[in-house]
């Protein structure tokens, strides 16, 4: 939710601190350092105190630091929590273009996360895997069983009731945007 950065260090500071920890060769860091700082648009700031940053901005510190090392996944957790609107789409954006090159990994509880970065849904409960489906699809599930109990009428209406439902029934949720451009989503309960 709010990424352990070192609010005394610069960006700049904190990604070549952080590249040197995992071990990123000095060339490959320097080149490595730029790149995560242009994809987050933190290089603008890269000489401003961390703890001088909003919170959107030490959001996209946290992220450009998972990139360094070149991993093939990137896990995020609550990457939009705490986030005015703008910054939520600011973040929403970053992490589709990062899930272009990258694995990502998103945790969330917030369904309009699914909804907005994923494309295909796992859900697990008690350890199983209880669906395995494209969000539109678990979206026409969901919306067919709650039909033949009266609470949605039509398949286009808001999808407030789903929204409940899902709230109910699942606490976390990981979500899985892979570089193929397909998105999933995992729900754990």
């Amino acid at each position: 939710e709010i990424p352990p950065v070192y609010g005394e260090m610069t960006p700049l500071e904190y990604l070549r601190f952080v590249a040197d920890a995992k071990g990123v060769p000095y060339n490959r860091a320097i080149r490595q350092v730029q790149e995560a700082m242009e994809l987050t648009h933190i290089d603008d700031l890269q000489n401003r105190l961390i703890k001088n940053l909003s919170k959107g901005y030490r959001q996209r510190v946290g992220i450009a630091q998972a990139m360094l090392g070149n991993p093939d996944i990137v896990i995020l957790d609550e990457p939009t929590v705490g986030l005015d609107p703008k910054q939520i789409t600011e973040i929403r954006e970053l992490i589709r273009r990062l899930g272009e090159i990258k694995t990502v990994i998103v945790s969330s509880h917030i369904l309009s996360e699914i909804e907005e970065l994923c494309d295909h849904v796992l859900i697990i409960s008690g350890g199983r895997l209880i669906a395995n489906a494209p969000i539109e699809e678990l979206h026409n599930r969901t919306a067919d069983r709650l039909n033949t109990e009266g609470k949605l009428k039509d398949r286009s209406e808001n999808c407030t009731d789903i929204t409940d439902m899902y709230k109910k029934n699942y606490q976390t949720s990981y979500h899985i945007r892979n570089r193929h451009k397909r998105n999933h989503a995992l729900r754990y309960r």
